[in-house]
């Protein structure tokens, strides 16, 4: 008796593998792994488990083998009936008491009416007793699971596993006839069936608690990611406050000597505004419209400095401007010279602005003729706040040095320089080239 329990062990055991394996592709596939974790309302997800559930219960029924009540075995035949002195040593119930665990008692309820049906097609003197156990079982299964209030531990799969196959037994035993018969049945096949059944749902409920594991660590990083974004966007956002008060403070006064130019500047303003608050919900934005918001933000400088900024934009190749970067890369350098470069300044002033590929790296330089930067405070500047001698504030670099890491980790750069053989700020910026930056959406 052993051997033979040994031999329906080793046999039922191969096709259990197997399935447990196909489980285990499957629904690694993230929109099966996703409906079979989170159980998304989606229909069509829903049905889509329920038939993968379902095929995987009637090959194993058809994985099995055909036990007559002389011992012998013999291959099922997939196209035809068993014989009426015939059953089948499978590992059905384990798939259906799994579908039940994983999805609750209506897939469990689904799963198993449908592989028993097709186990009752089959035929066999015990295809009531089986089919109806199939039902009952992923019903079962599926009830614990709900009572549980969630995902069972592996042992406790187990042992649903086995209450299973018990009751499958017990209704052998009352439904099947004749009795000699049911109970030669039970006595080869009871044992081994209890086994892979046992072992299968143990081993299934651990693939379940890997892809659960998996679910979290991608809902972790995509929840830090969506902070890191937020946090960007809130960066993205801000408008240096001085910038508005001098702005509102120009226009007040250009009221009183030039209404339609008034007018202009406050129209112009309020696409300014809107711009910053729609390229704040992005990621990224070409190059091109960086630049277009670059000179709406020194027509408004004009006002304050009478005109006398030079600025110019020296990009390598035309086709660069659909490049993408963070939204305010370029404007926080620009205004940065302004703000602390040229503050109280009456003579000319410059900026240049000068864009190439190096290295398969975007780099960004903007150079100032403004008051430079003393050499102590450049190692500071983008890894805190500096304020500059004459101003307060040096928030700009610091946040834009934030944004990029976010988005490129160590692959960006920020550079300063300030050369002590002449006058003004030299200013640095290296992001990576990949399809982020070249004309994708953000």
């Amino acid at each position: 008796m052993f051997v033979t329990w040994l031999d329906y062990v080793m046999f039922l055991f191969q096709g259990g593998s197997v399935v447990i394996t196909a489980g285990l592709v499957l629904f690694g596939i993230p929109i099966l792994r996703d409906q079979l974790l989170n159980h998304n309302p989606a229909l069509w997800k829903h049905f889509l488990v329920v038939m993968l559930f379902s095929l995987l219960a009637i090959y194993g029924t058809h994985a099995g083998k055909a036990i007559s009540m002389t011992g012998g075995l013999e291959s099922v035949d997939l196209t035809h009936a068993l014989k009426p002195n015939q059953a089948v040593v499978n590992f059905r119930d384990m798939v259906v008491v799994t579908a039940g665990l994983a999805l609750g008692p209506w897939t469990g309820l689904l799963v198993g009416g449908i592989a028993g049906l097709e186990r009752y097609a089959l035929g066999g003197f015990t295809a009531l007793a089986c089919s109806l156990m199939s039902v009952l079982s992923g019903l079962m299964a599926g009830l614990i699971r709900r009572y549980n209030g969630g995902m069972l531990s592996p042992f406790k799969a187990a042992g649903v596993g086995a209450m299973s196959i018990i009751i499958q037994m017990s209704l052998i035993l009352i439904l099947s006839k004749p009795f000699s018969d049911a109970w030669l049945l039970v006595k080869h096949t009871g044992i081994p069936m209890l086994a892979i059944t046992v072992a299968g749902c143990y081993a299934f409920q651990q693939v379940m608690r890997g892809l659960d594991k998996v679910r979290l660590q991608l809902l972790a990083r995509k929840t830090k990611i969506r902070a890191q974004q937020a946090e960007i966007r809130a960066l993205n956002a801000q408008i240096e406050p001085h910038f508005l008060m001098n702005t509102l403070n120009a226009i007040n006064a250009l009221i009183r000597i030039d209404r339609e130019r008034a007018r202009y500047y406050v129209t112009m303003l309020g696409e300014f505004l809107h711009e910053t608050r729609s390229y704040a919900t992005q990621n990224t934005i070409s190059i091109k419209d960086e630049l277009c918001h670059i000179d709406k933000y020194l027509e408004f400088q004009y006002l304050r400095f009478s005109e006398e900024i030079q600025y110019d934009v020296q990009i390598e190749s035309p086709d660069m401007l659909e490049y993408k970067i963070p939204p305010r890369s370029l404007l926080t350098l620009i205004e940065n010279s302004l703000v602390h470069g040229f503050s109280d300044r009456s003579q000319e002033n410059s900026i240049v602005l000068r864009i190439h590929l190096e290295d398969n790296k975007l780099i960004i330089t903007v150079e100032d003729n403004g008051m430079g930067v003393k050499q102590e405070k450049i190692q500071e500047i983008g890894n805190r706040p500096v304020a500059s001698d004459h101003k307060k504030g040096g928030y700009g670099l610091y946040c834009l040095k934030k944004t990029l890491n976010r988005y490129y980790g160590e692959k960006s750069d920020l550079k300063i320089d300030a050369p002590s053989d002449k006058t003004g700020t030299v200013i640095q910026l290296s992001i990576p080239v990949d399809l982020k930056l070249k004309g994708l959406p953000g």
